[in-house]
């Protein structure tokens, strides 16, 4: 379960998003995704548990990748 709020345009995205996975790097998944012709709508971005990205994949599915690394 997850409680999500924020601004509209934001949320728009994340409502379309059908699943988040657990990468070991977000650097080399949007190196990945970027390859396979995946558009990245946001990302990667610091997170308060690490980093994510949302990418558009070329069937149109939207995912959320996200890694526990920190940017310290």
């Amino acid at each position: 379960f997850l409680l999500m709020s924020g601004p509209e345009r934001e949320l728009e995205v994340l409502r379309k998003v059908t699943a988040t996975i657990a990468v070991d790097d977000v650097d080399r998944t949007y190196a990945t995704l970027s390859e396979v012709g995946a558009q990245v709508l946001a990302g990667p971005l610091a997170t308060p548990v690490g980093r994510n990205l949302i990418a558009v994949h070329p069937d149109g599915s939207i995912f959320e990748y996200a890694d526990r690394k920190t940017t310290d």
